[in-house]
């Protein structure tokens, strides 16, 4: 039983670190081409690895996955703007997609678990 709460532990401080490193991946950096292309590919590495994190099963509650959703979202907001569109920002925006695409089957699977509907948590 320790051992479980300790992975828990572990893997809610680790879904926190990896939403404050894409905030700041989203919000930060200089206006240097360079930088921008930078930037996008680690946020593009940072989404996959979030999406194999999901894939996982690491997250840990109805709240963990809105959290994840509701990051995704923020990154396709940013790249409709067209802030990161210019540097690759079609691939983040994909891969955010793809991202969401999982999210909603993680829920899906859930909702098979354990036969609750789970459509009023994650409005469209």
């Amino acid at each position: 039983m320790l051992i479980v709460l300790q992975r828990k532990r572990q893997a809610a401080e680790h879904v926190e670190q990896l939403l404050q490193d894409g905030e700041d991946l989203l919000q930060g950096g200089g206006n240097r081409w360079q930088s921008r292309i930078d930037r996008i590919d680690r946020a593009r590495q940072l989404l996959q690895y979030r999406f194999s994190f999901i894939e996982q099963k690491f997250i840990l509650s109805i709240h963990h996955i809105r959290v994840e959703k509701k990051w995704y979202r923020q990154v396709l907001r940013k790249t409709e703007k067209g802030e990161c569109r210019r540097a690759g920002g079609s691939i983040l925006q994909q891969t955010a997609y793809t991202a969401l695409d999982r999210i909603h089957q993680v829920v899906g699977i859930f909702t098979k678990k354990t036969g609750r509907n789970m459509a009023r948590f994650f409005p469209s």
